[in-house]
């Protein structure tokens, strides 16, 4: 895995996401690498801090299923 040494361009990735993905993908796509590429700078403490984003990860994740059609989020919801 590699670790990112300059900030990371959502924007530019998610232009590069937009040839192969629809909107709603290319959201959690983004969702999920936020949360991954948090504190990577700092892997003494990496441990820790995906503990506690993987938290904050689920409950965004489910405010944004929440967005989603009844039918499409149950199904969903049994994924997650």
């Amino acid at each position: 895995m590699s670790h990112h040494h300059a900030p990371v361009d959502f924007e530019k990735e998610a232009s590069i996401l937009r040839n192969h993905f629809n909107n709603a993908e290319i959201e959690l796509l983004l969702l999920i690498k936020k949360h991954v590429m948090y504190g990577a700078k700092n892997p003494t403490k990496w441990k820790f801090i995906q503990q506690s984003r993987l938290i904050k990860f689920k409950r965004e994740l489910k405010a944004h299923i929440s967005l989603f059609k009844d039918e499409t989020r149950n199904k969903i919801d049994k994924l997650t």
